[in-house]
């Protein structure tokens, strides 16, 4: 080692949750883009199905895009004192000690809050988030990260492993 070099640092262990059905956002949202192209045209000119129709179908679909591929995360991953968080088109890091609980929206759906920030949201359907918040809980021990009634509930749902358990573990 030359005397510029650093010495790198040992092997360290990484953790987190990746949904094992992630692809389905952006597939869903291909096949509603498709549909909305098609339908704007057919509408203008021909008047069938109506504008009205039309126009909420071209809303739902920006809705649902803005929610599924930037705001509602498939993984988080921690690396030391760094929380990664990533949807189909965006990546957000914070300070694990800037995580402060664990909540739900709905079954398979949950959020880690932030202090003053916007909470991450998670789609979590699968025995492997409760899995990760014990983790966490372990690498944060000054916050609590209880899972909520729906994360045990979406752990046992029928099928909810099928496409693998989603908590992982490895070293880096």
């Amino acid at each position: 080692m030359s005397v510029n070099e650093t010495p790198s640092p040992g092997p360290r262990w990484v953790f987190g949750y990746r949904n094992p059905m992630w692809w389905i956002a952006p597939f869903n949202m291909t096949i509603l883009v498709v549909v909305a192209v098609a339908l704007l045209p057919v509408s203008l000119v021909g008047g069938e199905p109506p504008i009205g129709f039309t126009l909420f179908w071209v809303g739902a679909v920006a809705w649902n895009a803005y929610w599924f591929l930037f705001r509602i995360g498939y993984q988080v991953e921690v690396d030391g004192q760094v929380v990664t968080w990533r949807t189909p088109l965006r990546r957000r890091t914070a300070d694990l000690n800037r995580l402060t609980g664990v909540g739900s929206l709905w079954m398979g759906f949950s959020r880690l809050t932030v202090d003053g920030e916007r909470s991450l949201f998670m789609m979590t359907l699968g025995p492997g988030w409760v899995t990760f918040l014990q983790a966490l809980a372990q690498a944060h021990p000054t916050a609590t990260f209880p899972p909520t009634a729906l994360d045990r509930l979406g752990a046992r749902w029928p099928g909810a492993g099928w496409f693998g358990p989603g908590y992982y573990r490895r070293l880096v």
